[in-house]
């Protein structure tokens, strides 16, 4: 049964913010022809923010500079390792790139005579926080609008804490 929390029927959510459903709850019954009905708790190796920006000046989305250091940034402040990062200028315009991290990627790919930028940050554990990253980036490139949608990766059933919270990063808490 997977429970699901929406905001209150009509409330108003600004357009420019996504709608955001909560999991509260994340469990399965499960049986097997006579076996035991047993519940099964379900833990995420990564997450993963599937993140579209809107109304960004074409000029800041065409500088491989600017975008590169921008995804750098992101990385670091969401405490990731950086790995490699490789970035490309297309003719005319559009960049694409990536930021390799310890931890599992950023990426990103830009129309900027739309306006438009497709980014993914796709984490590992539970410490690094794709949403640190998202808060950079939408600022960076100054998007008018965004939508994100993140989705659990690597769903196992394990025990609750079995899956561990990111490669040697320490929780501050």
């Amino acid at each position: 049964m997977l429970w699901l929390a929406s905001p209150p029927f009509g409330t108003k959510v600004r357009r420019s913010q996504p709608a955001r459903w909560t999991v509260l709850s994340c469990f399965f019954s499960v049986s097997c022809g006579s076996l035991p009905l047993r519940e099964v708790s379900l833990e995420a190796l990564g997450r993963h923010c599937i993140i579209e920006y809107y109304g960004c000046p074409a000029a800041v989305l065409n500088n491989v500079e600017f975008i590169e250091k921008s995804m750098n940034d992101a990385a670091i402040a969401m405490r990731a390792t950086i790995v490699a990062s490789e970035f490309h200028a297309f003719n005319p315009h559009g960049v694409s790139g990536m930021v390799i991290i310890s931890e599992s990627h950023l990426s990103i790919h830009t129309w900027p005579e739309f306006g438009y930028a497709a980014v993914d940050v796709f984490t590992c554990g539970e410490v690094i926080d794709p949403w640190v990253a998202h808060s950079m980036l939408k600022e960076a490139f100054q998007a008018t609008r965004e939508s994100i949608v993140e989705m659990r990766r690597g769903i196992l059933d394990v025990p609750k804490g079995t899956v561990p919270t990111a490669y040697d990063v320490k929780d501050p808490a």
